[in-house]
């Protein structure tokens, strides 16, 4: 009630209405609902708008803190992928396929997106093979996590490529 009362003085009604803990268990509902379509390319604003009856700006607000619901949903789909090219480590792994198992209409917006996401291409992931790590709150430190891989692995192949021979002994 202070929240309304609040916003009508400020002229943000519309922004205290969409905070309102009321609110909050319906972007907890699409954010399940986004969970349980996400291999489904169809999923988008536009059918998250229909199934709860939403309009695109209440939607659009609700997701703001998060860059908006079409990230969120494309972020979840790449952390998807990202964790089947782990799984498949060491397998034969076709990228279009897995672009559209995750959701993604062609395999191109797939790499750019991934891309953009981890700084690496999809095939270095599968090769690197490193565990998607979370932070407690269930964002991702994976940028940190990925260089260190990369590192260790460098480190690794440049140990075992300039170990030298043993050389002779030397007679005194």
């Amino acid at each position: 009630m202070l929240t309304l009362l609040s916003a009508s003085i400020t002229s943000k009604e519309e922004e205290a209405i969409e905070n309102t803990p009321a609110n909050l268990p319906v972007r907890h509902r699409i954010i399940t609902y986004i969970d349980e379509n996400l291999t489904n390319p169809l999923l988008g604003p536009h059918s998250i708008m229909q199934h709860f009856h939403l309009s695109r700006s209440h939607l659009y607000r609700a997701f703001e803190p998060d860059g908006g619901v079409a990230k969120v949903i494309r972020d979840k789909r790449l952390d998807l992928a990202y964790r089947i090219l782990i799984d498949r480590r060491g397998k034969p792994t076709s990228l279009k396929e897995i672009a559209y198992c995750c959701g993604f209409n062609d395999r191109t917006q797939f790499t750019k997106a991934f891309k953009a996401r981890f700084e690496l291409s999809p095939k270095e992931a599968h090769e690197i093979g490193a565990p998607l790590p979370q932070a407690p709150s269930g964002a991702l430190i994976l940028h940190s996590h990925l260089s260190e891989q990369a590192a260790k692995i460098a480190s690794e192949h440049a140990t075992t490529s300039t170990k030298a021979p043993p050389s002779a002994p030397v007679k005194p």
